[in-house]
C-alpha cells in the first residue's frame, strides 16, 4: 500500500505544477486565439497557460515568437477587450512544439497501451503537454489494470 501511495505521489507531483496552466480561464483564451491574433499567427502558436496576469504562449519557432513579442501590446489589449475579467497584463512567449488542429486531425490515432484502450489514448491526444499526457496515460493504465477482471 505504501509503495502505491509513493507511486501516486510521484505521478501527482509531476502533474500539479503543470495543472496551474489549465483551467477555464486558459480555455477561454485558447478558444478565441484565432480571433485574437488572426489565423496565420494562431496556426503557428498556442496558448499554454494563464498565471497571475501573465499569458504564456508557445510559438512554432523564433520568427513567430518575435512576431508575437512585437504584437504583445495589441494582443493584450484585444484580450482585455474580449475578456476584461481575466486581467491579462503581459504576454510571455516561448518557442516550442505547436500542433495545429488540422495536423492533430490528420495524425493517426495513437497505439493503445496494453492497459489503456485506444479510446483513452486517443482522448489523451487533446493534452498538449507531452509529459502531462504521458503521466495521464500511465495513471489511466494503472487504474484500468487494477480494475481488469481477474481469471
Amino acid at each position: 500500500m505504501a509503495k502505491r501511495m509513493n507511486e501516486l505521489g510521484q505521478v501527482l507531483g509531476g502533474l500539479v505544477p503543470r495543472l496551474r496552466h489549465s483551467g477555464p480561464r486558459t480555455a477561454l483564451v485558447q478558444g478565441a486565439w484565432t480571433r485574437i491574433v488572426g489565423p496565420s499567427l494562431a496556426a503557428r502558436s498556442r496558448v499554454a497557460g494563464l498565471v497571475r496576469g501573465r499569458l504564456e504562449v508557445v510559438a512554432a519557432d523564433a520568427l513567430w515568437a518575435r512576431q508575437l513579442d512585437a504584437l504583445a501590446p495589441v494582443v493584450v489589449a484585444k484580450i482585455k477587450e474580449i475578456f476584461p475579467s481575466l486581467a491579462v497584463e503581459r504576454l510571455v512567449v516561448a518557442v516550442g512544439e505547436v500542433v495545429t488542429a488540422r495536423e492533430a486531425a490528420a495524425a493517426p490515432p495513437p497505439a493503445a497501451t496494453p492497459c489503456a484502450p485506444r479510446a483513452v489514448a486517443s482522448e489523451a491526444m487533446a493534452i498538449h503537454d507531452e509529459a502531462l499526457r504521458a503521466h495521464t496515460l500511465a495513471v489511466a493504465a494503472r487504474y484500468l489494470a487494477r480494475r481488469a477482471p481477474r481469471p
